[in-house]
């Protein structure tokens, strides 16, 4: 049965008279009401179970987003990382003359110039004496 109007046209129908009627009523409205407080319950329970879901879901997304955010946070660090080597290399190249003699060219021709001693074919003491006075 349904509503308690429905109740009481059944009971009606049925020919229930005073106390017979009273308890039959009685009984159908408790087991109405039981019904009632069951199927809230069991609402109450869905309504729980779905906030619960929701919360996990929404849990779910915003770990992913931190993830996605630490992700995007290391390859930047790693970025700037590559960046500072690639700027101590460039320092460095600009520093070693032996790693872009084109820089040095300039630098190379203001040393004095130093006479070439070729083993086994040049005199020891006249490699120094070139040495020592180059204008010769």
């Amino acid at each position: 049965m349904g509503s308690r109007e429905e109740i009481v046209l059944w009971a009606n129908l049925f020919g229930y008279r005073g106390e017979k009627r009273e308890d039959h009523l009685r009984q159908e409205f408790e087991g109405l009401a039981a019904r009632e407080r069951e199927f809230q319950r069991e609402e109450r329970k869905a309504e729980r179970a779905e906030r619960k879901r929701e919360r996990e879901f929404q849990l779910k997304n915003e770990e992913a987003v931190r993830a996605e955010t630490d992700r995007e946070r290391e390859a930047e660090g790693r970025k700037e990382i590559e960046l500072e080597k690639l700027r101590i290399q460039a320092d460095g190249v600009k520093a070693d003359p032996e790693s872009n003699p084109a820089d040095w060219a300039d630098d190379r021709a203001k040393l004095s110039k130093l006479p070439n001693c070729v083993d086994r074919k040049d005199d020891l003491a006249s490699w120094l004496t070139r040495f020592e006075n180059p204008q010769r």
